[in-house]
């Protein structure tokens, strides 16, 4: 189940933010791009090494269990659309989830995710007022802040190193997003 979770769902959910962030429809769309694909595949590996760390899976095995989860998300009949896939940011966002959890679980081995904390930025980003978690979760960042909102729904705390790495990379996506406006 971990495994599933950890490679399909993490994967699928970081490729819907990190492709809402430049603007794409589908997920096949926002693979094509390659610094949506960078930090899909560096998450996936990073939860890879967490997975082969827990239950022993073989490294080259793993490996392609990756690619192969990657080129079923690149299939373009799929027509997956990001909107549709990222919907619901706080359920993916909960502790026990497919964000959060595996980069609590890597922080607690001593590595830094830093794909995953891009990822988790990114689904703080994320805003769709056709998704009412999206829209709280907007709202809470408006209202009280984003380390308020990191802790009331990831339940991770503002002195923790994982919160310093979110925030780090939520700071980088707003910098990037005023410099492309201006």
């Amino acid at each position: 189940m971990e495994r599933k979770l950890f490679t399909v769902n993490t994967g699928h959910a970081i490729a819907s933010y990190i492709g809402s962030l430049f603007g794409k429809a589908t997920i096949d769309e926002a693979l094509q791009d390659r610094r949506v694909r960078q930090v899909v595949q560096g998450a996936l590996y990073e939860t890879g090494w967490l997975l082969l760390e827990k239950y022993g899976f073989e490294a080259k095995e793993h490996s392609q269990y990756i690619q192969k989860i990657i080129k079923r998300f690149e299939n373009p009949k799929l027509k997956d659309e990001v909107s549709r896939v990222a919907r619901s940011p706080i359920r993916k966002l909960g502790p026990s989830d497919r964000l959060v959890k595996p980069a609590r679980e890597l922080m607690n081995n001593g590595i830094e995710p830093n794909e995953l904390a891009y990822g988790i930025a990114a689904a703080l980003h994320y805003y769709n007022p056709e998704d009412s978690e999206s829209s709280e979760l907007n709202l809470s960042i408006e209202e009280h802040g984003i380390s308020s909102t990191i802790e009331k729904y990831l339940h991770l705390h503002e002195g923790d190193t994982l919160t310093q790495l979110i925030l780090d990379q939520y700071h980088l996506i707003r910098e990037e997003e005023k410099e492309h406006v201006s």
